[in-house]
C-alpha cells in the first residue's frame, strides 16, 4: 500500500553509522528520527563519544523520546559524550527540553538564516560558546541575512 510505502521511504531516510576508533567512538545521525529510527547505543566501554548530527533533518515526538533513551543508555556506558554540529531541529528540542542531551557536551551547533531579499537560506555552523552575528551577509545576494528563529529561545540551550 501507498502507506506501507511511505513508512519504509521514511526509514531509508535515517542513517545510524558507527565508526570504531582507538580510543573513541564516531556515531553518525543523519536523516528523520521518528518512532521508526533504531538508535541502539554501541558498546562504549567508557571511551570517549562523539555523535554527529549534523544530517539530522527533523524529529518528531517519538523520534524525540527514541533520542533521550539512547543518550541514557549511552550515559551509562561513557561520562565523555561530545555531540558536534547539532541542527536546527535538535538545537530546538535541546532549547525546550532539559535532559534531551542529558550529560553529554555540545562541542558545536548549526544556525539557520534566511535572506529576505532573494528567499535564499543557509545554515551556519558555531562553536558551543560563540555568539551569533545579528545579521550575516547572503551569499547570493550580499543583502543582510536574519537568524531564521527567536534568537532567545533559539539559543536557550546553552543556558539549561
Amino acid at each position: 500500500t501507498d502507506s506501507d510505502r511511505l513508512l519504509a521511504a521514511m526509514a531509508d531516510d535515517f542513517v545510524f553509522q558507527v565508526t570504531d576508533r582507538p580510543g573513541e567512538l564516531l556515531i553518525t545521525v543523519s536523516g528523520i528520527v521518528s518512532e521508526e529510527a533504531k538508535l541502539e547505543a554501541p558498546d562504549a566501554r567508557g571511551r570517549r563519544v562523539i555523535i554527529d548530527t549534523r544530517g539530522v533533518e527533523r524529529m518528531n515526538s517519538m523520534g524525540v523520546r527514541n533520542w533521550i533513551d539512547f543518550m541514557d543508555q549511552l550515559q551509562s556506558q561513557t561520562p565523555d559524550i561530545v555531540i558536534r554540529q547539532l541542527p536546527p531541529a535538535m538545537v530546538s528540542q535541546a532549547s525546550m527540553i532539559t535532559n534531551f542531551i542529558g550529560r553529554g557536551r555540545i562541542e558545536s551547533f548549526l544556525s539557520p538564516w534566511f535572506c529576505t531579499n532573494c528567499e535564499n537560506t543557509l545554515e551556519q555552523l558555531h562553536g558551543y560558546r560563540d555568539d551569533l552575528p545579528p545579521a550575516i551577509q547572503c551569499p547570493k545576494c550580499r543583502a543582510p541575512m536574519e537568524l531564521d528563529w527567536d534568537r532567545e529561545a533559539y539559543l536557550a540551550f546553552r543556558t539549561a
